[in-house]
Order: C-alpha cells, then sequence, then structure tokens
C-alpha cells in the first residue's frame, strides 16, 4: 500500500483527457492541455481492485494515448493488461444489504445544545441537550455513554462547582439540567484581589440610595458601581466586572480507565 501516481502520455497539445481512479478525479485536462504528460496521485492498497476511467479526444491528426503508473517502490511503466480487469459477474445474492454501526463514542465530536449552555437563572433549573457522535461524525444509535456536566465559578475556589443530571433519551441523545445558585453576570464583580479586574462596590446605601430596602434599579446600580473608582483594581471603572463575571459550563464525556493522578513537582502549586 503505497501512493501512486498516475500519468497519461499524449501525442499533441490539441488531445484532451479525464482520469478517474475509483471515483476520485485524478486528472482533468479536457478544457486545454498543460501538459503533454498530465499526471496525478492518488493512494492504493496492495491486493485491492479499484474502478479506473479514462476519458481521451484527439481534435486532429493522429490520436495517441498511454497510461503509466509509478510509486515509491516501482520505477514508471505503462499499466500492463494483467493488472487490469472487466466487471466480474455478481455472486448470487449480491448486492448484499449491510449495516453499519457507528464506531465508539468521541467526547470532541459530540454536541451541547440549549439555552442553558449561555442563560440560567438561580434557583430555576436550566437545561441542554448532548447528542453523541463517532469520531467520523456519526450520530450514535445507542445512549449507554456517561456524561458529566459541571457548573463552574472560574477561579473563585470558595465555592464549589455545581453537578448537573443526564439521563438517556436513547438514540444517542442525552437530556441535562442544573440548577445554579450563585448570580453571576454582566453586572457581578469579583473578590478583593489584585489579580482580578475588579471588586464588589462599597454599601449602595452610602452612595447610590437613601432607600433601606435593599432594592435598587439597575441604572442606580451601574451609577453606583461606576462611582466606586477607588476600589478598581487596574482598568479604569467602566472595565468593572469584565473579568471573572460568568458561570462556565462543563460538558464532558467520563471515559472509563481507572484512577487519574496529577503530579506537580512544586509542592506549592495549587490544584
Amino acid at each position: 500500500s503505497e501512493e501512486f501516481t498516475f500519468e497519461t502520455s499524449m501525442g499533441g497539445n490539441d488531445e484532451r483527457v479525464k482520469l478517474w481512479v475509483d471515483s476520485s478525479w485524478i486528472i482533468d485536462q479536457w478544457n486545454s492541455l498543460s501538459a503533454s504528460s498530465p499526471s496525478g496521485t492518488v493512494w492504493l492498497v496492495s491486493n485491492t481492485l479499484y474502478d479506473i476511467k479514462l476519458q481521451y479526444a484527439d481534435g486532429a491528426d493522429s490520436a495517441q494515448v498511454q497510461l503509466l503508473w509509478s510509486s515509491a517502490s516501482q520505477g514508471q511503466e505503462v499499466v500492463n493488461t494483467s493488472n487490469l480487469f472487466v466487471d466480474a459477474s455478481p455472486v448470487a445474492g449480491s448486492p448484499f444489504a449491510t449495516t453499519v454501526y457507528p464506531a465508539l463514542t468521541s467526547g470532541t465530536l459530540s454536541t451541547a445544545s440549549g439555552q442553558g449552555l449561555s442563560l440560567a437563572t438561580a434557583g430555576v433549573s436550566a437545561s441542554l441537550t448532548i447528542q453523541a457522535k463517532d469520531n467520523l461524525g456519526n450520530l450514535k444509535t445507542t445512549s449507554d455513554d456517561v456524561f458529566v456536566v459541571r457548573v463552574r465559578h472560574n477561579t473563585d475556589y470558595t465555592r464549589s462547582n455545581i453537578l448537573g443530571t443526564v439521563t438517556a433519551l436513547g438514540s444517542g441523545t442525552y437530556a441535562a439540567s442544573y440548577t445554579a445558585t450563585w448570580k453571576r453576570n454582566g453586572l457581578s464583580c469579583v473578590t478583593n484581589s489584585t489579580t482580578y479586574a475588579c471588586t464588589e462596590p462599597v454599601d449602595l446605601i452610602a452612595i447610590g440610595s437613601s432607600t433601606n430596602t435593599g432594592i435598587y434599579d439597575v441604572s442606580t446600580w451601574i451609577n453606583a458601581i461606576r462611582q466606586t473608582t477607588s476600589n478598581v483594581v487596574g482598568p479604569s471603572a467602566n472595565r468593572i466586572g469584565v473579568l471573572q463575571k460568568y458561570h462556565d459550563i462543563l460538558v464532558s464525556q467520563a471515559l472509563p480507565g481507572g484512577l487519574f493522578a496529577t503530579y506537580y513537582t512544586d509542592m506549592s502549586a495549587t490544584p
């Protein structure tokens, strides 16, 4: 098995040629002839029959065409008639109906969709759908894989991840849901740290409202945040909340294989 180069040798520039090898179009010099010996390459497996079709036309003068082939282990030579076969008669019952099942599930090609991937309400179940596929992109027909859904709080390690539930629906599809409990959105800031882009604003009652009900409209809250310029670490006030403000949803396929260990050469490393 190796790559072969097919070449067509013709007598003049008025001639035209096309070559197909097992439905692969590897030479196309039909509208014009850029070379007197056009060629193309294709990978062939040893002891395997391939369909070959050569289409040839001559505009004037004498017609002449040869089909040659070569590879890394075979010098260029004319394709011998001993390598060519006519269509064989099918055996009894042929062609046979064949059932092809998908291969093992590929986590990297499987997909997730649904509103729960980008939007959720604290305390309310959010949902998404997982479609399992094999490594060739074929939809799975069974639902015996294990998928895991985690809601993560980015780099805030003081809060635990939220594990979702995954239910097999059949035919390679799974319904997943989770319930977020901590609000994280475009108005969220993180704890005070020089690592992050902002800090929590000071008491809103002191800087933005005279009410003590604890209820603020959005415009009041935004203005209050922007007034706390002294609490901003690094970026300007209008960049508050840009970093570390969202949850993320990790959807993964769990693979069997025993224990998994991570080794650190630096004992002070944070896992």
